[in-house]
C-alpha cells in the first residue's frame, strides 16, 4: 500500500483572499496633556469607526475579526511627546472585514440602552437613569424593568410589586 502526503503552504495574504476577507487598518490621533491624557475606551471605538468607514469604502460592510493589537484592548496606543507637556495620542485599530454578514456594534452597552430606552417611552413608561449607571423603566401598573450600565451581557431584572 502506498501513501501519497501533499503539503501545501497558504500565505496569510492567499487565506484572506479565499474567504473573501481584506485587512483594513486606521487610527485616530488626539492631542492631550500628560495629566489629562484621553478615554482610551472611546478612542479606540473612534479608531475602529475609522476602520469601519476605510472598509466600507472600498465595499467590505460585512464582519469583522478585529486584531489584538495589545494585551488588553483591540488598539495600539502610541504616543508623540508635544511641546513640554503635551502628546499626540494615536490609536491604531485593524481588522479583517469581510464582504457579507453583519457588524456586531462597537458599543453593545449604549445600543441596547437606547432601545430599551425608545420601548418604554412608546409604552408610556417612566424612563429613569440612575447614578450608579443602572436605568429602569416604571410601568403604569407598578412593574419595574431595571438594566445595568454592563446590560446586554448582565441581564436586566423584572420587579411586580
Amino acid at each position: 500500500m502506498t501513501v501519497i502526503a501533499i503539503l501545501t503552504t497558504m500565505s496569510s495574504t492567499t487565506l484572506l483572499a479565499e474567504t473573501g476577507t481584506e485587512k483594513f487598518e486606521a487610527t485616530k490621533t488626539l492631542s492631550a496633556g500628560s495629566l489629562n491624557p484621553p478615554n482610551l475606551k472611546e478612542a479606540c471605538i473612534d479608531a475602529k469607526k475609522n476602520a469601519i468607514e476605510k472598509a466600507a469604502s472600498a465595499g467590505y460592510k460585512g464582519t469583522v475579526v478585529w486584531d489584538h493589537l495589545s494585551s488588553d484592548s483591540d488598539c495600539k496606543l502610541s504616543t508623540t511627546r508635544v511641546g513640554h507637556i503635551g502628546y499626540y495620542y494615536t490609536f491604531t485599530a485593524k481588522g479583517a472585514f469581510s464582504k457579507t454578514g453583519m457588524q456586531a456594534s462597537l458599543e453593545p452597552q449604549k445600543d441596547f440602552k437606547a432601545k430599551f430606552k425608545e420601548g418604554c417611552k412608546s409604552s408610556n413608561g417612566s424612563w429613569i437613569e440612575n447614578p450608579d449607571g443602572s436605568y429602569q423603566c416604571n410601568t403604569s401598573s407598578g412593574e419595574t424593568n431595571l438594566c445595568f450600565k454592563d446590560t446586554p451581557g448582565r441581564p436586566c431584572i423584572h420587579k411586580k410589586l
